[in-house]
């Protein structure tokens, strides 16, 4: 099975740079106009020579045409041969040469955001005074923690103009994209900003509460903000206060356990309790009632429920006047006892 022909392609520009696919379409249309010395005079003026080892300075324009066509063979079989190239083999070369292509790039990318205002001379913030101030902006906050002064680092000299491609000041929107400070500006920005809107830093941004804030979230920020600013770590009050609200915590659980547990048993000695029971249980409290202390008649009256709070109190089992007067009506209301 062939492996990918975008693939191929791009290991052989990595070889061969200069012969993009547009030159190698064009030198094969003109080829097939007039033969290979005719194909390689038409697209020798857009060849960077150089990456292809040939000295024209030092060759007749048809020896440089020659070295040409001899270079975009080799390529043309090198491509082919990258095409039908075992999978084993294909697979480990294109993956170094990808990594080798991006890390390349990423240079490339980070020298020229060297170039930029961003990180020109003047840049960095003036720490003694944005260090002091009460609280912050987003764009404030945002640009300090990047170590760019906001007056010159903000939402809106970020902006991507309408320049034309390449330009660096105002930056068009081509070279911001390709930008990594750029990226990185926007992504802080908006982690910041929906943090200020979601109330994680109070009614404004103050430093301490935000370099707190960027501490626990790993967001590196200037040693020297941090000194200014009078940062001091929330870390071990945080672990205090939070070890206490976990004590405090299994505590509780620990409580609702025995009430649930307390709970389970009071419902099954109630259910224990059958309906039968419960009238013969009635029964027998009335008649002690009746028969010791005059209940329900005109003699015991409300005496009776103070006799048999004493009686309690006497065998060492006290109970309240309340907790009997209510069993007492409830054992009248079940049984319907009449006083007499």
């Amino acid at each position: 099975m062939a492996n990918h022909p975008q693939s191929a392609a791009f290991l052989r520009t990595r070889r061969y740079p200069a012969l993009t696919d547009e030159l190698l379409s064009r030198y094969n249309d003109e080829r097939r106009s007039g033969g290979d010395l005719y194909a390689a005079k038409a697209i020798i003026n857009d060849v960077d020579l150089d990456k292809l080892g040939i000295d024209s300075d030092n060759l007749t324009e048809d020896e440089t045409a020659g070295h040409l066509v001899a270079v975009i063979e080799e390529a043309l079989l090198y491509d082919y041969d990258l095409r039908y190239m075992p999978k084993e083999q294909f697979d480990p070369l294109y993956h170094a040469q990808w990594e080798d292509y991006r890390n390349e790039r990423e240079t490339v990318l980070a020298n020229r955001d060297m170039r930029m205002f961003f990180n020109a001379p003047g840049s960095e913030p003036r720490y003694e005074v944005w260090g002091k101030l009460a609280y912050w902006t987003v764009d404030e906050a945002t640009a300090l923690s990047l170590g760019k002064d906001p007056q010159i680092v903000n939402e809106r000299s970020m902006a991507p103009s309408k320049a034309k491609p390449g330009r660096e000041f105002p930056p068009s929107a081509e070279f911001l994209d390709n930008s990594p400070f750029f990226h990185l500006y926007l992504q802080r920005r908006d982690m910041i900003s929906r943090a200020h809107s979601y109330g994680v830093f109070g009614t404004h941004i103050t430093p301490n509460s935000f370099l707190n804030w960027a501490q626990a979230r790993h967001l590196s920020c200037p040693e020297q903000l941090l000194s200014v600013a009078g940062f001091e770590s929330e870390p071990a009050v945080l672990s205090a206060e939070h070890e206490a609200a976990l004590a405090r915590i299994s505590d509780l659980t620990g409580q609702l356990s025995e009430i649930s547990a307390a709970l389970v048993e009071l419902r099954t000695s109630v259910d224990e309790i059958k309906p039968r029971r419960q009238v013969t249980l009635y029964k027998m409290i009335l008649a002690m009632a009746v028969k010791h202390y005059q209940f329900g008649t005109r003699i015991g009256g409300r005496g009776t429920t103070s006799a048999i709070v004493s009686s309690a109190d006497r065998v060492g089992y006290p109970v309240s006047t309340d907790a009997v007067h209510d069993v007492l009506e409830s054992v009248r209301e079940r049984l319907g006892f009449v006083q007499k």
